[in-house]
């Protein structure tokens, strides 16, 4: 397994015991399936790593790391393809939380590109991820296009 791998799947369970805080609301309006289709990590103003939906793809299996909001606010998370992980979901306006295992991590909605940020900052790193619709014109790039640096 290559280190880009490693690196993706160790994000992958950074995402998971990320804990922040987030207000709770039946407002939800996002469900469906969700592709990650730009990750970066970086330090300061200097990008470290960035790859697309093609990079984080399982070349030997073609899984794709997903997640999926259903309309009674449960879902999976899956970012290593293959790990699926149970999930509760709020939306409170531009606002996302996913819950697990008494962890959470939130999420930004952009309304305008119908996509959802999710960004964790630890010891100066600042790991973004850019999520969008399966289906999306966003989508069908992601997995053309290669970016890994």
């Amino acid at each position: 397994m290559n280190w880009k791998r490693l690196l993706i799947l160790g994000l992958a369970l950074v995402l998971i015991v990320s804990v922040t805080a987030c207000g709770k609301s039946d407002q939800l309006g996002l469900e469906g399936q969700w592709k990650p289709i730009q990750e970066t990590i970086a330090l300061g103003d200097d990008v470290l790593f960035s790859a697309t939906l093609k990079d984080m793809t399982d070349s030997d299996s073609g899984i794709e790391p997903s997640m999926v909001l259903e309309k009674n606010g449960t879902g999976v998370f899956d970012l290593s393809g293959g790990d699926p992980t149970q999930v509760q979901w709020t939306r409170s306006g531009s606002a996302l939380t996913l819950t697990a295992d008494g962890e959470s991590m939130d999420f930004t909605y952009d309304e305008v590109t119908d996509q959802l940020t999710l960004t964790l900052e630890e010891d100066g790193l600042t790991a973004t991820i850019l999520f969008a619709r399966e289906g999306s014109a966003a989508v069908v790039t992601a997995r053309s296009s290669s970016s890994v640096n």
